[in-house]
């Protein structure tokens, strides 16, 4: 199949190792050990240990290296694996949805 849009993003999911909730993806290589990753990755860790008491000492650990989808319309087929994208043969999960671009705001006055 020929991918129309962005190819499916290369990773593992960040899962907490009490309550087993998904906290992040994580790409793989050097993208994932960029310092604005790594920073989301500490934020999101972070948010979940304060919301539960149960989970404030967890750990983290990784899931399986997965090939998600991060097309901009994804055209979602079921599969037995899941959720699918017809277009780049990725799962579908909005974890994996790259971040929001800042554009600069464009000139002018209201």
């Amino acid at each position: 199949m020929t991918a129309w849009s962005a190819k499916p993003a290369r990773g593992q999911f960040r899962y907490c190792d009490i309550c087993g909730a998904r906290l992040a993806f994580v790409p793989a290589g050097r993208a994932g050990d960029a310092p604005q990753v790594q920073d989301r990755l500490f934020a999101l860790t972070q948010a979940h240990l304060e919301s539960s008491k149960a989970c404030g000492r967890a750990g983290t650990f990784s899931g399986g290296v997965i090939f998600a989808c991060r097309c901009a319309r994804p055209v979602r087929i079921s599969r037995e694996e899941g959720l699918m994208c017809a277009r780049c043969e990725g799962v579908v999960a909005p974890e994996c949805a790259p971040p929001p671009v800042a554009t600069p705001a464009t000139g002018g006055s209201p």
